[in-house]
């Protein structure tokens, strides 16, 4: 026994007179005072270190006052009451613990199983997780302690998993704690804390392509990417967003949406969008849209040649006969298409007005063409996006022999078209006897006879010896072989001094000389392939189109000047015009985009509103 209270009630002392308390024989407890407004009264008592030996029998407790109980000190016809208690000491031990699971998710249900030390002990058991934490009583006889983990624990997550703890108290009877002891378990968040996406939409951008025809084109069309709705669960938030998918792939910490690039990959294209939020976990979600493939008009097949008023092939004939092949993407019938050929005389400046063509069909047309006059014809196939073009010569009649008007060409196998000059069909062959003469000039035939100015022979070493030109031994001093000047026709060049970094060329008697040119110069000309002076003379084919359209700062003008057929970008300009007053106000600028050699769009700057009417003209070649 470590201490007794004594607890007095329901009486009324003597006032001013002391009162004590004596339990058994064990020494005294102490004193209190009492006077006539106090009725209650208690003292703990603090006793001997014999009476812990007390092994059975009666302790006595008595109340003495310093007065005789006639004095009215102590009246017990007032209902005096009288408690002693008595607590005796514990000597358990801590209880211990087992855990139903090791891991468990928000949401899960999780228990504690406690193996108590004693049947009088109760217990305390606190679920813990960072600040969080949630505590049970479990009275005596009590041996399991459930739980389940809250959805605000998230909050104390910062990764996917975290450590909690449930610590087990152990209390005597009178609540003292004696030990504890806890135990580990991780919490994951499992899928109840992935982020949510609301909705992930795509919105076509037509850039070149008319927004009528709404479709997706094949390098023409780009697709803006939106995610909305987005958000974090569980306390977390959306920390970035991705897009990937046509050959594209973009992040970004805080932007929601994304435009691509022009879309490369055909038919059907899928988007995929991920957010991630800031515990690291991801959600996605897929759209996939259709892009038409498209490939621009190309040329197959082109084929010009004189004719008369039938079709039939004639060096004097005043018509041309043109035809034409060339590959479309139809877009399902919404890419329109176009196919015309211009002709002129070689070295005049101007081509005719151009005339529309049948794909793959051949066209007699009245050009006009007189006497021996060389022409040219000039074919484009374009559609809603591109174009190409050709320039070819007007070809020659079949003939076996032909001499031109005026004696002034004579041609085998083809109608001539040089002056001054004997012509051969490229796809004829000449023959001295049996010797391929055009394929021994070019190396690839026979051998030319040195009576006939041949060399006979089909290596240079056979012809140095026919030649008589490399005597098997020679007899020449050092001297002899490195002094002077090798003349041309022994491979030397004829001369001892030639100006560096200079072109070459011949003199009348055929040395080597140096020309003006310098290597600069002739660098000029290394990507050069066709006629230069011909190009110059095309640039002066100026070409015009121009329309009337209506703007506003919401709505674009889409101006169509394909039919002037530019081979180049052609400058375009736009003005503001009235056939009545002016209007006043400040219109906005005037801006001009997506221009190409057919078309462009046209819209005015800012937010005005109010539609007004523009002049616009397209000029180049």
């Amino acid at each position: 026994m470590t201490g007794a209270t004594l607890t007095v009630s329901s009486f009324r002392a003597y006032s001013g007179k002391g009162t004590y308390l004596t339990l058994g024989g064990y020494g005294s407890t102490g004193t209190f005072a009492q006077n006539e407004a106090v009725h209650s009264a208690t003292v703990s008592a603090t006793v001997a270190a014999s009476i812990l030996s007390f092994s059975g029998g009666t302790i006595s407790l008595t109340v003495n006052t310093t007065q005789a109980s006639s004095g009215n000190q102590l009246n017990f016809r007032e209902s005096c009451v009288l408690t002693l208690t008595v607590h005796y000491a514990e000597t358990a031990t801590s209880s211990t613990g087992s855990l139903s699971k090791t891991t468990a998710a928000i949401g899960d249900s999780i228990s504690l199983t406690i193996n108590p030390s004693s049947g009088t002990v109760s217990h305390r058991v606190v679920w813990s997780l960072g600040s969080y934490s949630t505590p049970f009583t479990i009275p005596a006889g009590g041996s399991i302690c459930s739980f389940i983990i809250p959805e605000t624990w998230a909050n104390a997550i910062s990764g996917s998993t975290a450590t909690a703890y449930a610590t087990l108290h152990t209390l005597d009877s009178w609540g003292t704690q004696i030990g504890s002891t806890y135990y580990t378990f991780t919490v994951t968040l499992a899928g109840a804390a992935s982020p949510t996406i609301g909705s992930f939409t795509a919105t076509r951008v037509d850039g070149d392509v008319p927004a009528g025809w709404g479709v997706y084109v094949q390098g023409k069309s780009k697709v803006m990417l939106t995610i909305t709705g987005a958000a974090g669960s569980l306390g977390s938030s959306i920390s970035s967003y991705k897009f990937s998918g046509g050959g594209y792939s973009w992040s970004s910490s805080g932007e929601n949406s994304y435009m691509t690039g022009f879309l490369s990959v055909a038919g059907d294209v899928t988007f995929t969008a991920t957010v991630t939020d800031t515990r690291n976990n991801t959600a996605t979600k897929t759209l996939t849209i259709h892009v038409m493939e498209y490939a621009p008009p190309a040329l197959t097949s082109v084929n010009g040649f004189r004719c008369q008023e039938n079709g039939t092939a004639s060096e004097t004939g005043g018509y041309l006969a043109v035809r034409v092949a060339a590959t479309f993407t139809s877009l399902d019938g919404k890419n329109k298409q176009m196919m015309a050929v211009q002709y002129r005389q070689i070295g005049t400046d101007e081509w005719a007005l151009a005339v529309s063509l049948v794909n793959g069909e051949q066209k007699i047309i009245n050009a006009g063409f007189t006497g021996a006059n060389r022409y040219e014809f000039y074919v484009i196939a374009i559609d809603e996006f591109a174009s190409i073009t050709r320039t070819a010569d007007v070809a020659a009649a079949q003939y076996t022999m032909h001499m031109a008007t005026g004696g002034l060409n004579v041609s085998f196998g083809k109608a001539g078209k040089r002056p001054n000059a004997v012509e051969i069909s490229e796809d004829w062959k000449l023959y001295h006897g049996d010797t391929d003469v055009l394929a021994a000039i070019g190396g690839t035939g026979g051998t030319v006879p040195i009576t006939k100015g041949g060399t006979g022979a089909t290596t240079a070493a056979g012809a140095l010896t026919n030649l008589g030109a490399a005597p098997a031994v020679h007899n020449h001093s050092a001297d002899s072989i490195t002094a002077g000047v090798l003349a041309v026709a022994r491979g030397g060049t004829g001369t001892s001094a030639l100006t560096a970094s200079r072109a070459v060329m011949t003199t009348a008697t055929g040395t080597l000389t140096t020309a003006n040119v310098t290597a600069a110069q002739l660098g000029y000309l290394s990507d050069v392939t066709r006629n230069i002076q011909m190009q110059l003379d095309s640039k002066s084919s100026l070409k015009l189109a121009h329309g009337t359209a209506t703007i506003d700062g919401n709505n674009a003008a889409y101006i169509n000047y394909s039919s002037a057929a530019f081979m180049y970008m052609p400058y375009v300009v736009a003005t503001y015009c009235t056939t009545g007053a002016n209007w006043s106000g400040d219109n906005g600028a005037i801006k001009i985009y997506f221009k190409t050699t057919t078309s462009a769009q046209i819209i005015v700057g800012g937010s005005f509103s109010s539609p007004r009417t523009i002049d616009w003209i397209a000029l180049g070649w």
